[in-house]
């Protein structure tokens, strides 16, 4: 029996020193990372950490809630190496550095020294998280020292705009030269602002002016991606509005044909010779009367005249209206006076019928006047009083020329 507890107690030493410090449930834990350089495009960091070989570090670069940057490493003889992209960073102002061990993230062989979840670990800098685990985490404050020119430019790749915005807006004012903040500071409004990403808008001609710059990137890429965005959409854009405005020029001209008089030829756009089914598929009658000695005059409502149409041939050979809004040059139609188209028209002929008292005593006589170039004017003469008379046009008729023209002998002055 004492032959065997001699031989018990090397036997324990022995179990002890090949565990380690995880029998007695403690493994001592900790990092230590520095800085080997500042760099505003790449930071370096190189460390220390009591943990076993193969245990994973990580860095994380925060600001406030947003993550800047991360790099993972491994340690090795007690020691580590990391590199973080930190060249979208705010400059000037603190950020937070977390180098930590996460053992969720750590291989078995590195777990049976730390313990499940790292529960073996102990030291100043392990922290129980919320889940249960234990991490080793070191923290830091970094400053990333820069020009206020550069530190806006930052804040616009990053995404904080509005910030941006208003650094690049003060460096511009400054030095209105700067292509390159003018540049950074068109791309930022037009990111932020909707109405910017219009073409013709002022952030797309001040890219404009960049078009060949050359810019270093991504600048030079981002301005070409915008400019090549915004370019097409104006082209499309040109394009819908040279459409528009042809649309707008031919509404415009079918408006003017429709209210123009070409005597001899046309009125609301109806041709002597038109065929009435052509004109009444797109213009249908009130209604289809029966012809009088061989002519047929049916009402075109649409157009606000009536047409005369040869039975024989179902061809209009005679366009009227009473309506003020059809118009020969000189502004001359219905509701003007007689005398008017005389003027223009000194080879006018006109005919008077008889004169007729109204229920009001007033004379009147009804007449008609002919324009040898194919124009018969319908006009009423009113008797003002003694030796006083007035003459105004009350309807027009388009004819082929040189159509009832009356006899000399009956023409009126």
């Amino acid at each position: 029996m004492r032959l065997r507890r001699r031989l018990l107690a090397p036997l324990l030493l022995s179990l002890v020193l090949a565990c380690g410090c995880g029998v007695f449930g403690s493994f001592p834990a900790s990092l230590e990372a520095g800085l080997v350089n500042d760099s505003n495009q790449l930071l370096v960091l190189e460390g220390t950490a009591r943990l076993p070989d193969s245990a994973p570090v990580f860095a994380t670069l925060r600001d406030g809630e947003r993550t800047l940057g991360q790099a993972g490493s491994t340690v090795e003889g007690e020691r580590f190496f990391l590199t973080l992209d930190v060249s979208l960073a705010p400059g000037n102002r603190p950020l937070l550095l977390e180098v930590a061990f996460d053992p969720r993230q750590a291989p078995e062989r590195v777990l049976r020294l730390v313990g499940p979840e790292g529960r073996w670990m102990v030291g100043s800098q392990v922290h129980e998280e919320e889940d249960g685990r234990y991490r080793v985490v070191q923290a830091l404050n970094v400053v990333l020292p820069m020009s206020r020119r550069e530190a806006a430019i930052r804040l616009v790749r990053s995404g904080d705009l509005a910030a941006g915005i208003a650094g690049l807006e003060s460096v511009v004012a400054l030095d209105g030269a700067d292509r390159e903040a003018r540049a950074w500071l068109a791309l930022a409004r037009l990111q932020r602002h909707p109405g910017e990403r219009q073409p013709g808008s002022p952030s797309h001609q001040a890219l404009a002016e960049f078009r060949s710059e050359g810019f270093s990137e991504p600048l030079d890429s981002q301005v070409s991606s915008w400019l090549s965005r915004l370019d097409r959409e104006a082209e499309v854009l040109a394009s819908r509005q040279a459409w528009e405005q042809e649309r707008r020029r031919l509404k415009e001209e079918r408006e003017r044909e429709r209210w123009r008089v070409r005597p001899g030829r046309s009125m609301a756009g109806v041709d002597l010779g038109m065929e009435g089914r052509v004109l009444f598929a797109a213009h249908p009658p009130a209604r289809v009367p029966e012809p009088v000695d061989g002519v047929r005059t049916v009402v075109v409502p649409d157009l606000d005249v009536e047409v005369e149409l040869e039975v024989q041939t179902n061809q209009v050979i005679r366009i009227r209206t009473t309506s003020p809004g059809f118009r020969l040059s000189g502004d001359l139609g219905v509701g003007a006076p007689l005398l008017a188209f005389r003027e223009s028209h000194p080879d006018l002929l006109a005919t008077l019928g008889p004169i007729e008292s109204d229920r009001e005593g007033r004379r009147r006589a009804r007449g008609q006047a002919f324009l040898a170039e194919g124009l018969v004017l319908e006009y009423e003469r009113t008797f003002e009083g003694p030796g006083l008379a007035m003459d105004v046009v009350v309807g027009m008729s388009v004819v082929a020329p040189g159509q009832a023209l009356p006899p000399a002998s009956q023409a009126t002055p």
